[in-house]
């Protein structure tokens, strides 16, 4: 990769790619291709794609080893220590509009509240499965129902009396003169 390297000015041997090489080399075993020839197949493939450009340094790059045939470069501008910073500018940009605010939703819409009215107008001892709910609802994401009334489950809104088997807590249950209509208020 060092020989590929010399033999274009100008490119840092960094930025050559070592996978590049190592991928051309087993391709090249694998193939049996440029067996004898001096085609120079891993040096054209790894100079062909080289990495991205190292970021700008602040100060000179540091070589460790005195004898390295990549030492300084005779135009290095940059100075070899590093610089405090004295000084710094700031310049604050001006807020971005604010999107409009959405209207609020009508009362008692949300998913929560239409299955409630559902489970409160049915039969008070019959059980639902999530399907039956998101069927009569017409809700798309049946996984997502399911993980909602696992909540409110918890909550304390909904009983499980068996395997994907629900019903209204009975705290919630209707009872003979009352209903669940849209002024009812459903803790959050």
């Amino acid at each position: 990769m060092c020989d590929a390297a010399e033999t274009r000015p100008g490119i840092d041997p960094d930025r050559l790619s070592f996978t590049i090489a190592l991928q051309t080399a087993a391709d090249q075993i694998v193939n049996a291709s440029n067996i004898t020839g001096s085609d120079r197949g891993i040096a054209k493939a790894v100079l062909a794609d080289p990495l991205p450009a190292r970021r700008p340094r602040i100060s000179a790059r540091k070589v460790k080893c005195p004898m390295s045939r990549y030492g300084t470069t005779p135009h290095e501008t940059r100075p070899l220590t590093s610089r405090s910073l004295t000084h710094l500018d700031i310049t604050v940009l001006a807020a971005a509009e604010q999107p409009a605010v959405l209207p609020p939703s009508p009362a008692n819409t949300d998913r929560r509240s239409r299955v409630f009215r559902l489970l409160a107008a049915a039969d008070p001892g019959q059980d639902w499965t999530a399907r039956q709910i998101a069927d009569a609802l017409e809700i798309g994401h049946l996984r997502s129902l399911s993980a909602q009334m696992g909540q409110w489950i918890t909550q304390k809104f909904l009983v499980r009396e068996g395997r994907g088997r629900y019903r209204l807590h009975p705290q919630w249950a209707k009872t003979p003169g009352d209903s669940l209509d849209s002024t009812t208020t459903i803790p959050a």
